[in-house]
């Protein structure tokens, strides 16, 4: 198992927010570039905030749950029925880490329905013990 901070959240975050002209991990720059596009749907249904996305060092607070779940949603890391989109997820998590280190899926090939904001915190902890 692998975790580390920095790479839990890089590879969050770069699913949180598009950005049309940057790389994806990027996401200081990201967030305060005007080219940015953050998800205002997402937001106002999450009741999220723009500093709150800047300030996220992996804290779970329900506004943030709430806004990771939508984004996931959206890019059909979890479908309408609450099953996580696997194939698409661990697709994206390959593009992203070093394709020399080891990983382990297991556990979002057995990851129950995110029905709810809170039931993120089991993906989120599976996506950090990949």
């Amino acid at each position: 198992m692998f975790y580390q901070p920095v790479y839990f959240i890089s590879v969050l975050l770069c699913c949180l927010v598009t950005v049309s002209t940057q790389h994806p991990l990027d996401t200081e720059t990201n967030l305060n570039d005007d080219k940015s596009e953050i998800d205002y749907d997402c937001l106002n249904e999450s009741n999220a905030t723009v500093d709150l996305l800047k300030q996220y060092h992996g804290e779970e607070s329900k506004e943030m749950l709430c806004f990771i779940k939508c984004r996931f949603r959206k890019q059909n890391f979890i479908y309408e029925d609450g099953t996580v989109g696997y194939d698409l997820l661990e697709k994206r998590i390959n593009e992203l880490v070093d394709e020399n280190q080891e990983k382990n899926f297991d556990c979002l090939k057995t990851m129950p329905q995110i029905l709810s904001c809170d039931d993120m915190k089991i993906l989120l902890e599976c996506i950090k013990s990949i």
